[in-house]
């Protein structure tokens, strides 16, 4: 696995981030049944993926954050199928001055994929599996 990352901080309130990474694998044979449109049976895979993000520092204690993702998934060796998937998740983060490493953080994410293959409930038209889903999460977080 090889990986590119890169930081630029134009000002203490901005930070930019770009993350690439490629990786490859040999005799990765996933099962003993032939290839597949699903990947089964590939003896090399590879994957890449890049994530980008953008902080801005509103206070001291306040940011924000925008991050988005690509992931191809080329032989279905990391995901279990053959497809491209995407995210982009917006953030807000609290860091209280009083509470040294402690972290509030509220983020939206939506995920988006090639194929049908996020899991939800079925619909009146029988569909089980979905080409996107959303999340919504509140973290605390504690660093020590």
């Amino acid at each position: 696995m090889i990986t590119l990352l890169t930081t630029y901080k134009p000002t203490d309130q901005w930070t930019f981030i770009l993350d690439f990474n490629y990786a490859s694998e040999s005799n990765s044979t996933l099962s003993p049944r032939p290839l597949t449109d699903n990947g089964y049976g590939v003896k090399g895979a590879a994957w890449d993926g890049l994530a980008g993000y953008v902080i801005y520092h509103f206070t001291d204690s306040l940011s924000g954050a925008l991050r988005a993702e690509f992931f191809d998934d080329k032989t279905a060796v990391r995901t279990g199928l053959k497809q491209t998937v995407w995210e982009i998740t917006p953030t807000l983060a609290f860091q209280p001055s009083f509470l040294p490493g402690f972290t509030l953080r509220a983020e939206y994410r939506h995920d988006e994929s090639s194929k049908r293959f996020f899991e939800g409930k079925a619909t009146f038209d029988g569909a089980r599996f979905f080409s996107g889903q959303d999340t919504v999460a509140w973290e605390m977080i504690y660093a020590f």
